[in-house]
């Protein structure tokens, strides 16, 4: 899941396994309560425990999945949160 405050280009890329790469073209209409995008909605996924560098507009937030051997996590612990800039 990921809060994305307008519709853009999301990309993640796999930082330990080079070429492994996802970009999403994110549109208004797929936006949960017009700012979360729920990659399980729209039939997308990530390797579990995987390192993964994320990219939306100027911003980058690294990831890694350390929940491998834990049962299913409650969604606020696998948001990422992107903020638009303050002008």
């Amino acid at each position: 899941m990921v809060e994305l405050k307008t519709p853009g280009v999301l990309r993640i890329e796999r930082t330990d396994k080079p070429g492994e790469r996802v970009v999403v073209d994110v549109a208004s209409g797929q936006l949960v309560r017009g700012r979360f995008y729920d990659f399980a909605r729209w039939g997308k996924a990530l390797a579990a425990g995987g390192s993964y560098r994320t990219v939306f507009g100027a911003q980058t937030i690294g990831v890694r999945d350390r929940s491998v051997r834990r049962a299913r996590l409650p969604i606020v612990c696998r948001l990422l949160r992107f903020w638009r800039p303050r002008s």
